[in-house]
């Protein structure tokens, strides 16, 4: 069996990011389609107050989400990208 972990450290790095960043793009692609749903359904059904209160806090909620999720990747190893700066 072959080790799939992508070290970030060693080799060329554009496939390995491209790998990275196409799963991140995706997700956040979702999460407007679903907030931008949200805001429109709300809109339409309940006024404009709860339309206003569901589009102010896409942007937290996008931020408290993004960093949660990716502090909780494995993809990158932080031990050995701190060590590799220790050096």
């Amino acid at each position: 069996m072959t080790d799939r972990s992508d070290n970030f450290l060693q080799g060329p790095l554009a496939g390995k990011l491209f790998r990275f960043a196409v799963p991140v793009a995706f997700t956040i692609i979702c999460e407007q389609l679903v907030n931008g749903t949200d805001v429109l359904v709300l809109g339409q059904f309940v006024g404009p107050e709860a339309m206003a209160v569901v589009g102010n806090d896409m942007p937290v909620l996008t931020l408290l989400i993004s960093l949660l999720k990716y502090m909780a990747s494995p993809t990158l190893d932080m031990k050995k990208v701190l060590a590799y700066f220790k050096e």
